[in-house]
């Protein structure tokens, strides 16, 4: 089979666009990579990770400062949950290993979870802990048939934790600490 000259140049012309579009998608991705790992762009998913959070709790979540490598993994430090004006969790470094590809394919699946000095602080409301009413409760959640997608956690390491009880209440005359130290 022979091509002609028209044959020749339309497939010339369809590799030059080719290679154009093959460019201009090599160079947004290598421009998105190179801007997902700014200071700037931290920021603004920091912001982000605090916003959808807050939307599913009764308190409220704040990190000091997001970093790491986006790809791999991510490491936030000074992380705090308050409710009603007091503090509920505190952690001093948070650090999550993931791969964004395994993420892309699998879902969400976490390598590990890493908490440095978490603090949880309980409080005893009524018949209730502040803790338990920490999550909004989900209208149609009688209903839910699971995670639309899976979650998976490999590890969770937690070093140095704390737990501490405010107005312990015991039963029975039973004492209970106010507060347990170097969970590990």
């Amino acid at each position: 089979m022979s091509w002609g000259p028209g044959t020749m140049r339309i497939v010339k012309r369809l590799t030059h666009v080719l290679v154009l579009v093959l460019t201009l998608v090599i160079g947004a991705t290598a421009a998105a990579i190179i801007v997902s790992q700014t200071a700037w762009f931290k920021n603004w998913l920091r912001g982000y990770i605090v916003r959808q959070a807050n939307l599913y709790l009764n308190g409220t979540l704040s990190i000091e400062r997001l970093g790491g490598n986006l790809f791999f993994g991510i490491e936030m430090e000074n992380i705090g949950v308050s409710m009603d004006g007091s503090q509920v969790v505190a952690v001093k470094d948070l650090g999550l290993d993931y791969s964004v590809f395994q993420l892309l394919t699998k879902g969400l699946s976490v390598d590990s979870i890493r908490l440095d000095q978490p603090v949880i602080y309980l409080r005893r409301e009524g018949d209730s802990w502040s803790l338990s009413r920490l999550v909004k409760k989900q209208e149609t959640e009688a209903d839910r048939r699971g995670p639309a997608y899976p979650i998976a956690i490999d590890a969770i390491g937690i070093a140095n934790g704390s737990v501490v009880v405010e107005s312990p209440v015991g039963t029975s005359g039973v004492q209970v600490p106010k507060r347990f130290d170097h969970l590990d």
